[in-house]
């Protein structure tokens, strides 16, 4: 787990090279540690690898168990290779599960953003806000959310969450 923490600080400082080594130390480590492949699959996603980041995501989802946090980052690559139609389509599943069951509003939000659907980014954005969802600790410097830092209500957002 710890280096896979490791490899997370890398991907989130835009290391991409450092990250995809680091992580695929840690899948080297444990190849059952879907924590693991996750990381690597975001990792090769920041890279611009996209067939690698869908493979290695689909692999971290199949080793999850289908959990919803890691089918989204599936849905994440599809929408940044360029698949919208398929990334949308799993945003949708996943609005249909979280009727059922818990899906974490950030990661629809990262699907949309990634999918350029700025009004449903900015939605389960502020559903992430109320839920207190965990990841939004991280909402600084996920790169998924890039293009959103001029966006005043991205600012507001991260304001009213505590984070520069």
């Amino acid at each position: 787990m710890i280096s896979t923490w490791v490899g997370l600080r890398y991907y989130m400082a835009r290391d991409y090279s450092r990250a995809i080594d680091q992580n695929r130390n840690s899948v080297e480590l444990d190849p059952n540690f879907a924590a693991a492949h996750l990381l690597l699959g975001e990792d090769y996603r920041g890279a611009g690898l996209h067939s690698e980041a869908v493979n290695e995501l689909k692999n971290a989802a199949n080793l999850s168990g289908a959990s919803p946090l890691y089918t989204a980052q599936v849905a994440v690559a599809l929408a940044v290779a360029g698949r919208n139609g398929d990334a949308l389509r799993i945003a949708h599943e996943l609005e249909t599960i979280s009727r059922k069951r818990y899906v974490s509003p950030y990661g629809l939000a990262q699907i949309y953003a990634a999918s350029n659907k700025n009004e449903d980014t900015f939605k389960w954005l502020q559903a992430a806000y109320e839920d207190h969802a965990v990841w939004m600790g991280y909402l600084a410097v996920d790169p998924i959310f890039d293009r959103y830092r001029s966006d005043e209500r991205f600012k507001d957002l991260l304001r009213r969450v505590g984070l520069p």
